[in-house]
């Protein structure tokens, strides 16, 4: 049978966290969340969540330039910027 090959590997891409953001995936729901922030030892929730459509031209969000914006967007967000 011919597979979602996308689907079947974007299924264990894990929420990451920069910094007080938190970059989760559509799929992810808020116990899965809650699972990985717990198992990673954080104590309490990022104060910013951004959701991103990963896939092959954005990927996963473990490229320096996705985290690089995501403290640019995350400092804009906490300056009352955007």
């Amino acid at each position: 049978a011919d597979r979602d090959w996308v689907t079947f590997v974007q299924r264990d891409w894990k929420p990451i966290v920069i910094d007080d953001l938190i970059l989760r995936f559509p799929w992810h729901s808020a116990t899965d969340i809650d699972a990985h922030l717990i198992a990673q030892g954080f104590t309490e929730p990022p104060r910013y969540q951004l959701e991103l459509e990963g896939g092959m031209a954005f990927g996963t969000g473990e490229h320096a330039t996705t985290r690089l914006c995501c403290r640019w967007l995350r400092r804009k967000l906490a300056q009352g910027s955007l």
